[in-house]
């Protein structure tokens, strides 16, 4: 639009070590996108303004329009030799949901084409109200971005323009790329059989175990590179990682066992995880002391328990069944449940209002007295009759 937002670098918006509150001056420069009509003020943005509305009374400038879809991006980034990369960064985020927000892209032929990473979530803002915190925020980068010389990062926020939509907008400070050091990362192949348990199926020709990081391509990436190669399923044993990154499908049986996929550290699906199973069983165990959930990807016919540990949420999630059986930090996101919703232990934290959304026939509801639902969390059954 002929207002749209603009990337600033600058102190305006501080580089604070999370979890502060943002704040001007201090020396740190990030980089934070901002108005175009009032300039550079920090992690602040025109949300657009319809027509009628007083603000375009009072500055007729803000009615123009500030739809936005801008990019910031890096220079060519120079992997070769590295492998079992890390993308890593401090920010903070409002906006308003998904239309006016923030994601993070990565190139592998120097800026010619994009590729969508991961959206982060917004970040926390009470106690630091208008300005937000910084939070810390790390997501494995796909195998396409190691051995090159031309990986690029960036940064784009889009805005629709509807006058709806909070500060802060998107800041960014401290971004940085490691290779994890340890056992190298064990990446999907399938070139053998579909069986996650076939040690041939892995780049490492080793099964992965709970201390171990897995990443499971996308299928183009898969296929391109293997024709004939298929995707990971879980049937002769049970399945565990340490970090799963999912580009891909992973399928959970139920027949002739039961089998889990159990995450001890961050589930990151961007992909689809789906089960054979007509029950609700569960089929994802997060077990980790400091786990998380995150990404845009489906869960088809799933069923996850947070079981031990405790486990953070980083994105809405949709799934048939959902149980918190230990601790969970529910934040600001939606938890949408084909079937079933139940709480047994564990304490629950949110960052203004959570969202639960009982969506399909026959959905239930369990919680007992000693573990009710805190006033913070709305609960909508949108199929109720």
């Amino acid at each position: 639009g002929a207002n749209a937002n603009l990337w600033y670098i600058s102190d305006q918006e501080n580089g604070n070590a999370p979890p502060a509150c943002g704040s001007a001056g201090g020396g740190n420069n990030t980089l934070h996108l901002g108005s175009s009509t009032l300039g550079d003020i920090g992690a602040a943005y025109d949300a657009g303004c319809m027509p009628g509305c007083i603000a375009c009374d009072l500055f007729p400038a803000f009615c123009s329009n500030t739809t936005t879809d801008k990019r910031s991006f890096s220079q060519n980034i120079n992997t070769t030799g590295q492998s079992n990369l890390t993308l890593s960064f401090d920010y903070i985020e409002r906006g308003e949901g998904a239309d006016d927000d923030a994601y993070v892209e990565y190139s592998t032929d120097g800026g010619g084409s994009w590729n969508f990473l991961t959206n982060p979530g917004k970040t926390p803002i009470p106690g630091c109200l208008p300005q937000g915190e910084w939070t810390n925020f790390s997501v494995p980068l796909p195998a396409a971005c190691e051995n090159i010389s031309n990986l690029r990062i960036s940064f784009r926020w889009q805005n629709d323009a509807d006058s709806n939509g909070d500060d802060p907008s998107f800041a960014v400070n401290n971004v940085r790329i490691d290779a994890v050091g340890g056992s190298p990362p064990y990446i999907w192949e399938g070139d053998i059989s579909n069986d996650w348990n076939v040690a041939g199926n892995w780049n490492t020709n080793i099964v992965p175990t709970n201390a171990d990081n897995v990443l499971i391509p996308d299928p183009v990436t898969l296929t391109a590179l293997c024709p004939g190669c298929v995707m990971p399923e879980i049937f002769n044993a049970n399945a565990e990682a340490f970090d799963v990154c999912n580009y891909g499908t992973i399928t959970i049986h139920d027949a002739p066992t039961k089998r889990t996929l159990t995450v001890w550290g961050a589930l990151l699906n961007e992909g689809a995880i789906t089960t054979t199973s007509a029950d609700a069983q569960f089929d994802v165990l997060m077990r980790g002391a400091a786990s998380t959930y995150a990404g845009t990807g489906t869960n088809i016919d799933t069923d996850y328990q947070i079981m031990s540990g405790q486990t953070t949420l980083l994105s809405d999630i949709s799934c048939r069944t959902f149980q918190i059986s230990a601790d969970f930090d529910w934040d600001i996101y939606t938890i949408t449940v084909k079937r079933n919703f139940y709480r047994t232990t564990g304490a629950i934290t949110t960052q203004n209002t959570a969202t639960l959304v009982m969506d399909g026939p026959g959905a239930g509801f369990d919680t007992n007295d000693a573990q009710q639902l805190g006033s913070n969390i709305t609960i909508t059954i949108p199929n109720w009759i």
